[in-house]
């Protein structure tokens, strides 16, 4: 679970995902220790700001190169 900053309720709705499942916590822009050719599933979370998913949100996806990520994975976002 991708984060775009370490507080609020995204913030807050990410830690409970992960206390609850088998999932790890990862808050933007602390991008550095992410590898995702270990993920199945990525899960970006991010409030709504005036119609746009949060910038950390967005520059990380910018930023992702198309061989980073295994063939298979699903990656779902989670926008409120």
């Amino acid at each position: 679970v991708i984060c775009p900053k370490e507080s609020g309720n995204t913030y807050s709705v990410c830690q409970y995902i992960c206390s609850n499942s088998e999932s790890e916590l990862t808050v933007l822009p602390d991008t550095a220790k992410i590898n995702l050719a270990c993920y199945d599933i990525i899960i970006l979370a991010s409030g709504v700001y005036a119609n746009r998913v949060h910038k950390n949100i967005l520059e990380f996806v910018k930023s992702v190169e198309a061989d980073a990520l295994k063939p298979e994975a699903k990656i779902h976002m989670f926008l409120h």
